[in-house]
């Protein structure tokens, strides 16, 4: 890995940049530059464990929760087969909202994302900044260009093993199911990774996260945080079933014989009737939306990208006889597969997405 090559950080950094800006115009220089700046401000800010504990000013709860996440990160090591490197053994302070913000796009009407492919990770369905006014920037352009856009937080994210990720105050403490499925989902992108397939990666660390979660809660005895997670889970289900059909419906229209005008109109009568169903969902539970969500067509893509192949993923994982290396190396078997024989195998459709001119361009 290159991180083993390179004596300084910095010049890692450099490389990287360079490599990857490498025949680009000005504005993939910027892109690549700001993304090379906030990696190494994330690696940079990193304090091992004990020096975090041993500072004075450091809080009981942070100190307590690095210790779980500790705990955590041996049992994914030698109960989960997962990478046993320096990740998630230092934590960071950013001192901001989120780690990145992603912005997806997608036509008006249609379901699939614009990729953006990059040298190293593939064609993916997202460009991730560091800034949030500059995803702003980059949403606000998309949207006045006519696409449906979806910006979001993302609190944390893989370098793929390239770098050693740590612990984040933008997620640091979530609740315990939650983190314990967030490390684990991205510790499985560091253990099987297929560049140009985001269904398949995302799926199967999703996978990896909701069980290798509930395995680490289990064995260690805490019921009540696993209740408190697996309700959550049931509330997020329940949701993804509102989302989920109302894609269908889109799909359908999408597909179907009516005139543009026609389906823009249905479009803004399904997304309106699905919100006040998700509306509906939370209110069900006691939970007031403070505002109501937004769907449109590239909300409603990212959910398939992580969701559509999990089932799959989980079976793959039961069939194994609920082996963590019987499952990693299924899963590393798909992942040699021609794409159209590896989608069939997890039950997906032909692959939706609509290739950018170059890694700069969001059009």
């Amino acid at each position: 890995m290159m991180r083993r090559r390179c004596g300084l950080l910095a010049a890692c950094v450099v490389i990287v940049v360079a490599a990857l800006a490498a025949g680009g115009g000005c504005e993939t220089v910027a892109f690549y530059s700001q993304a090379a700046h906030g990696q190494f401000e994330m690696l940079a800010a990193r304090r091992d464990f004990a020096a975090v504990a041993n500072d004075p000013q450091t809080a009981p709860d942070l100190r307590t929760r690095l210790n779980e996440i500790a705990d955590l990160r041996r049992f994914a090591v030698d109960v989960l087969h997962l990478p046993d490197d320096g990740a998630y053994t230092r934590y960071a302070a950013l001192q901001r909202p989120a780690a990145v913000w992603t912005v997806v796009a997608t036509p008006p009407l249609s379901l699939a994302p614009r990729l953006h492919c990059f040298p190293i990770a593939g064609c993916v369905p997202y460009r991730g900044w560091f800034e949030a006014e500059a995803a702003d920037a980059e949403a606000g352009r998309l949207r006045a260009a006519g696409d449906d856009v979806s910006l979001g937080a993302v609190p944390a994210y893989s370098s793929l093993g390239w770098f050693d990720d740590p612990v984040l105050d933008t997620f640091v403490q979530w609740p315990l199911g939650r983190l314990a499925e967030l490390i684990c989902h991205e510790l499985a992108h560091r253990k099987l990774y297929l560049a140009g397939d985001a269904a398949f990666n995302e799926a199967y660390a999703t996978a990896v996260g909701r069980l290798g979660a509930e395995a680490w809660l289990r064995a260690r005895g805490r019921s009540d945080e696993l209740a408190a997670w697996q309700a959550e889970r049931a509330l997020q289900a329940e949701l993804r079933s509102v989302l989920l059909a109302t894609r269908s419906e889109l799909a359908t229209l999408y597909d179907g014989p009516l005139p543009e005008a026609g389906k823009r109109a249905a479009k803004a009568r399904i997304l309106a009737a699905a919100q006040a169903r998700y509306v509906a969902v939370l209110a069900a539970r006691g939970i007031a939306a403070a505002r109501p969500p937004e769907l449109n067509n590239a909300r409603l893509a990212m959910l398939a990208t992580y969701e559509d192949a999990v089932p799959a993923f989980e079976a793959l994982f039961h069939a194994g006889g609920d082996d963590w290396s019987t499952f990693h190396a299924a899963a590393a078997e798909l992942a040699t597969l021609p794409p159209a024989q590896r989608r069939a195998r997890l039950g997906l459709p032909a692959p939706e997405g609509i290739a950018t001119a170059s890694p700069d361009q969001a059009r």
